[in-house]
């Protein structure tokens, strides 16, 4: 049945919430979203110390009415005596691709905010939600962890610093546009939802077909439930493998015994590879390759002679060396050096893997990779450390570096700079693990 949510159903749903000390709500102006609000205003009036809320929607400007749209929600949030913001996406937008693209500069603006605020991010995702992404996932050939879909709890997509929210993944659409009725309240239907070039409204539309053949929302979505289940229990069991046998090296390297890893089942290798791979990237999350890291498990289980000593994917290098594998960053696959101009104080982030500090910068430097730096000839003074022998080259190579007037004046994970550096320090946080 289609009731509208009552308080008690909304503390049950939306407690959980309560942890984080002020909310970010993520407010379209649609049905779901609108819902949302009225729900955590709601829930949030009687709770004994409720997080403070904070309302956020993304002007787009990518039809007419969305400036009057995105003014409709803050006119909304002011009757509930919430605080709202306006996020515009500005500049150029591209012409293929505009669904994907809309939904990266979404994020990228409210984990903005949301970082600046210490807040958490609420969307309002919900039963159908869940059960699409499935169907989307299952057409691009989605394994278990594709298929087991949206996380009640997770990190904004692109910003693995910032929680995410999703309180109503367990509610149907018809159930939150049947709470906004029984308040008198009005949505807005964004034009795009009947634009049939996007993969969702395709899908909405087969949903009576899907729904004779018993694949409902509701099955759909427990299914991804059932498949989480399973998919927590293999990473806990990845976790574990990595804790015990992979050793991580400060450069940002990692070895690990080779045979002891393929003694593994076939899904236990790739997820470690996974695992392995996205750490070292200095991401969060696993690398999301799968036709890739089954590539190198073929690799990896073939005779050494046939095999060939190293496999790069993802800008990162595996190579074999006697019984163990190591991995790391590929110096051939590190960007562009950056251009570091005089300034007192300088943070920035090189090549995903650090954070470089750089205090009295008197003189424009480059911030590039070792091997960039020599085959660009820059000199060594006498004094730089020399790769140690048990430092693989490649992993040698990649580490960051500081050149000024054709010299490396700083290798700043070494803690070394040159005594007449311009200068006063630099050092790196990497942003990788040092441990599982």
């Amino acid at each position: 049945m289609n009731e509208p949510i009552d308080d008690r159903e909304a503390d049950a749903l939306l407690t959980p919430l309560a942890e984080w000390p002020r909310l970010a709500l993520a407010i379209s102006g649609g049905g779901d979203s609108l819902a949302l609000m009225h729900l955590a205003t709601r829930w949030a009036a009687h709770w004994p110390e409720p997080p403070s809320l904070h309302v956020l929607t993304v002007d787009h400007g990518l039809h007419p009415a969305a400036a009057d749209v995105a003014a409709s929600v803050c006119e909304k949030a002011a009757v509930l005596n919430l605080p709202c913001t306006v996020l515009r996406w500005g500049g150029e937008k591209p012409e293929a691709g505009i669904e994907e693209a809309a939904r990266q500069a979404r994020y990228a603006l409210m984990a903005d905010w949301c970082r600046a605020h210490d807040a958490a991010l609420v969307t309002a995702h919900t039963l159908e939600d869940q059960a699409e992404t499935v169907l989307m996932r299952l057409a691009r050939g989605s394994g278990l962890d594709g298929l087991s879909a949206m996380r009640p709890r997770g990190h904004v997509p692109g910003a693995p610093d910032v929680p995410l929210l999703r309180p109503l993944l367990s509610v149907s659409r018809a159930r939150l546009r049947a709470t906004l009725r029984a308040l008198g309240e009005e949505w807005h239907e964004d034009p795009a939802n009947a634009d049939a070039r996007f993969e969702r409204v395709r899908l909405r539309r087969a949903w009576p077909l899907l729904e004779e053949l018993g694949l409902t929302p509701q099955q759909l979505a427990r299914s991804a439930h059932r498949l989480r289940r399973a998919r927590d229990a293999l990473e806990s069991i990845t976790h574990g493998f990595l804790r015990e046998h992979a050793h991580l090296h400060p450069l940002g390297r990692a070895e690990i015994d080779l045979k002891t890893l393929l003694s593994q089942p076939d899904e236990i290798v790739l997820r470690v590879l996974a695992r392995l791979l996205g750490a070292l990237r200095g991401q969060a999350k696993p690398l999301r390759n799968m036709a890739g890291l089954e590539g190198l498990l073929e690799w990896l289980r073939m005779p050494e002679e046939e095999a060939g000593r190293a496999r790069v994917l993802a800008g990162m290098r595996l190579e074999h060396r006697g019984t163990r594998l190591l991995v790391g960053r590929e110096p051939g696959r590190i960007g562009s050096p950056k251009e570091l101009h005089p300034v007192p104080h300088l943070e920035t982030v090189w090549d995903g893997r650090f954070h470089v500090t750089i205090e009295e910068l008197r003189s424009p430097a480059t911030l590039q990779s070792l091997q960039q730096a020599l085959e660009a000839g820059a000199m060594c003074q006498e004094d730089v450390p020399a790769r140690p022998a048990d430092v693989p080259a490649f992993a040698w190579r990649a580490q960051p570096t500081l050149v000024h007037a054709e010299r490396i004046i700083a290798l700043p994970a070494l803690h070394w700079r040159a005594a007449d550096a311009p200068l006063r320090a630099a050092q790196v946080r990497p942003l990788f693990p040092d441990r599982f």
